[in-house]
């Protein structure tokens, strides 16, 4: 999900599924919600924020998670999508301010807990560390620094690698029953869009990343997902060759009629030999209308199923502040699109 819901390419003709490949566990069709982040907590809702200097709104915001997790269950949805460090939620940094020297206390605790929430329900947790758009939005900040180090610098990598990433994946380790994958950051586009790195450069920093979740947790499917223009970025090989079990396509249409872009970007995952999943779908428009968000549910569901695509996840089980995009209201009541997946899945 990008700061501003961007247009994508969309539209997939129907061709059959494909194989299970790489680690993801599901050789029939799953369908998912995002919740990235609980109510209007970004930066705060798993964990305290350090960078920021902000508390953390999880005592609240376990409550409500666990009543959105209990409705997406109940929905017949079988994975949530979370972000583990939106904002640089629960990262420390140190020295000049560009090296990552650990994680909030609460952090690990926080995550064990929503992890075994899931569990209990029976929910897959699809995992993402950073957000592209963070470190976009970071241009021009105090925070330009750390971002622009974390990308292209080896000792800020390095310090991030072994301050955040290996304890977070200490804690998925003991927990990979419940683990859908492991997304490395989202949109990488963002970052091509603020000149941090080239296409090269990218790529250098996803094959690193991939390679290290792959050695610490074996079992563990990555990717790094795309939103900008996923086809292009998919068909055009910016994710080939990285060691990525999958492809994780970021869609929003007010007419999902897959067009060639699914065709083309199921035989390329094909021909890679790793699955393709459609991380976030949704409406393009900002228009609360209950039949359009049902339409584009109904549609974006029934043509990814009938394709190569192995999961499909909706943005975003609530939000207050995107209302066009939740598929239950601040009250409890669940709009017709809730329903739908309920029926059909």
């Amino acid at each position: 999900m990008r700061a501003s819901i961007l247009s994508a390419f969309v539209a997939l003709l129907l061709i059959s599924p494909t194989s299970q490949a790489g680690n993801l566990p599901n050789a029939t069709f799953w369908v998912g919600y995002n919740e990235a982040w609980v109510r209007d907590d970004y930066g705060v809702w798993l964990s305290a924020n350090p960078s920021f200097g902000l508390p953390s709104k999880f005592p609240t915001d376990r409550v409500f998670l666990n009543g959105y997790l209990s409705g997406m269950a109940a929905g017949k949805a079988r994975i949530v999508s979370i972000w583990l460090f939106p904002a640089l939620q629960g990262i420390l940094r140190g020295g000049d301010g560009t090296l990552t020297t650990g994680l909030s206390p609460d952090f690990l605790p926080n995550l064990t807990e929503v992890l075994s929430s899931a569990r209990r329900l029976g929910l897959k947790v699809y995992v993402t560390a950073l957000n592209g758009n963070d470190l976009k939005l970071f241009k021009g900040t105090l925070f330009e620094p750390y971002a622009a180090n974390l990308l292209s610098n080896a000792t800020a990598r390095q310090y991030f690698k072994l301050n955040a990433l290996l304890p977070l994946l200490k804690v998925l380790n003991s927990n990979k029953d419940v683990i859908y994958g492991f997304d490395l950051i989202n949109e990488i586009e963002a970052v091509l869009a603020a000149s941090y790195v080239d296409a090269a450069g990218a790529r250098a920093w996803i094959r690193e990343m991939a390679s290290y979740v792959t050695v610490n947790s074996p079992w563990a499917a990555v990717t790094a997902s795309s939103g900008y223009y996923p086809v292009t970025a998919i068909l055009g090989g910016l994710y080939t060759g990285l060691g990525l079990n999958f492809y994780d396509a970021h869609i929003y249409s007010d007419v999902p009629a897959f067009s060639l872009g699914q065709r083309s970007m199921c035989q390329k995952a094909a021909a890679d030999g790793v699955q393709l999943v459609l991380g976030e779908f949704g409406q393009s428009s900002k228009t609360v209308n209950d039949w359009l968000q049902y339409y584009v549910t109904s549609q974006f569901l029934t043509l990814a199923r009938a394709s190569c695509i192995h999961a499909a996840l909706a943005w975003k089980y609530e939000s207050t502040t995107t209302p066009w995009f939740a598929y239950v209201w601040p009250n409890g009541a669940f709009r017709p699109a809730y329903n739908y997946i309920k029926t059909n899945f």
